[in-house]
């Protein structure tokens, strides 16, 4: 006789363990938020990318300056020609030259006292036909500033009992300095960028001038002033220009983010400053120094101006624009 199979072993499971209905809804909840997460993913994806394009930049891949590149970053070096260091075979040297003996201020004659080879004394009287080398030697004279005091006398009328002061001659700057000194602190705060304080320095430390930054700020404002005439003609050779080299970079002054656009050309750089960084900043640069009306053709064709890809030279025609080769190359290395 067979026996009746065995039934199967039953365990009593918790009351925690989720059913079958349950774990269904949590997977299902589960497989929905699938989706966001992978959205998620992407987006910080991009992010680390774009933060990752933007360290990476530097002046060989982007319009940032060499002066922003880390003291790390290593200039692409050009590859090796073959050729050995130093010039070719034939090629004459350069060393620097001496200054012709008319233009000589002193000329110092050195003899040996006696002979290095044996040690016999030379005799004092120098030989009529010698043999020498010239060495020179430049320095700077000692630089005192010239310091005129002007009088002005008074003298008192015998008709009317009174008194007339001389004035000053024609030409005298009304400041404490003349035209050189005011030229060397603009020169020096304009064109060199150093600060006031920087420049206070230099010209008590090398000329012994002594000047408040007050007195530097209206010589800047003085030279300025006569500056307008030369400002305004560059202005007007601007649109008459054939061909154009614009571009504009941040600038701040007097506290406020202003832009400073600049027009280029072969023979001259004009410089403008507006404060927005806008499309009519830039129609404003190009027709600097211009009042004719803008729907009257113009006497000659309109400059052909080189550009980047910023978005306030969108309005130049194409046959008026050219896109600079530089930035091109950059982006093609980014």
């Amino acid at each position: 006789m067979s026996q009746p199979p065995e039934a199967l072993p039953t365990t009593d499971l918790p009351d925690d363990v989720p059913t079958l209905q349950q774990m269904v809804r949590e997977l299902r909840a589960a497989l929905a938020v699938v989706p966001e997460l992978q959205a998620a993913v992407t987006r910080l994806q991009q992010q680390v990318q774009e933060l990752t394009e933007q360290r990476n930049r530097n002046s060989g891949n982007s319009s940032r300056p060499p002066s922003s590149d880390p003291p790390w970053r290593q200039r692409p070096k050009k590859p090796p020609t073959g050729k050995k260091r130093g010039g070719p075979p034939g090629h004459p040297g350069t060393c620097r030259r001496l200054q012709p003996e008319s233009v000589v201020d002193q000329v110092v004659v050195v003899t040996p006292p006696a002979c290095e080879h044996c040690g016999q004394h030379f005799p004092a009287e120098l030989p009529r036909r010698r043999k020498y080398r010239r060495w020179q030697v430049v320095e700077l004279p000692p630089i005192q500033p010239e310091i005129t005091e002007y009088q002005l006398l008074a003298r008192r009328c015998q008709s009317c009992r009174r008194r007339t002061w001389a004035r000053l001659p024609a030409g005298v700057s009304r400041r404490c300095v003349g035209p050189r000194v005011q030229a060397m602190a603009s020169l020096l705060s304009g064109a060199c960028r150093l600060s006031r304080r920087q420049v206070q320095a230099l010209l008590q430390d090398l000329f012994g001038i002594g000047l408040s930054v007050g007195t530097l700020s209206a010589l800047e404002a003085d030279t300025a002033q006569a500056l307008a005439a030369p400002y305004q003609e560059l202005a007007a050779a601007v649109p008459q220009a054939p061909v154009l080299g614009v571009d504009e970079t941040s600038w701040r002054e007097a506290g406020a983010l202003h832009c400073l656009w600049t027009a280029v050309t072969r023979q001259f750089a004009f410089y403008r400053l507006d404060r927005p960084r806008s499309r009519a900043a830039c129609e404003a640069l190009l027709q600097s120094g211009t009042d004719a009306d803008p729907e009257e053709p113009p006497e000659r064709p309109a400059p052909v101006v080189i550009t980047d890809r910023y978005s306030a030279y969108g309005h130049l025609p194409p046959e008026r624009r050219s896109l600079c080769w530089a930035h091109l190359a950059r982006d093609c290395r980014a």
